[in-house]
């Protein structure tokens, strides 16, 4: 499963309205937004970049297996950061691990660029083949091995 920016093809979990502004999971995309209801936080959101719907759909877990529908009641648009897009911010590893995006140290001159539960993916996504892989760091190894990605999400 690969997402591009507004993720429609996940069941809706949960539905709300909520006051909405610049995501701090995705920092640099303009459709990004982090939506609050009460006591319920979302992040990142999502804006159709068509522009064709006025609502927001998120995401909630690591799995990124459902989605949350907003309904902004208001929806800031602040300045955003330039940043780079062509990089997923969440990776899912054949062995069922979620990344997400990350900033860091460097191996063998690549830079760290995703934090996973028991691990670390340095440099970007080889997308030479029809089948993506990483550079994974099992643990805190320092060794770099490359494994192949089960998704990415944009």
């Amino acid at each position: 499963m690969w997402l591009v920016d507004f993720p429609q093809s996940l069941p809706i979990e949960s539905t709300f309205a909520g006051d909405c502004g610049s995501s701090n999971a995705d920092l640099g995309r303009a459709t990004a937004y982090r939506c609050v209801a009460g006591n319920e936080v979302v992040d990142p959101c999502f804006a159709d970049p068509s522009g064709a719907v006025g609502y927001l759909l998120c995401i909630d877990n690591m799995s990124a297996t459902k989605a949350i529908h907003v309904d902004p009641t208001s929806r800031q648009d602040d300045p955003r950061p330039s940043m780079d897009h062509s990089l997923p911010w969440i990776v899912g590893l054949v062995d069922g691990q979620q990344c997400v995006r990350s900033s860091g140290g460097q191996i063998n001159g690549q830079d760290l660029n995703y934090d996973c539960p028991d691990g670390h993916v340095y440099g970007a996504p080889n997308r030479a083949s029809s089948r993506w892989s990483v550079a994974y760091e099992p643990g805190n190894s320092g060794l770099l091995t490359p494994v192949d990605l089960k998704n990415a999400y944009f």
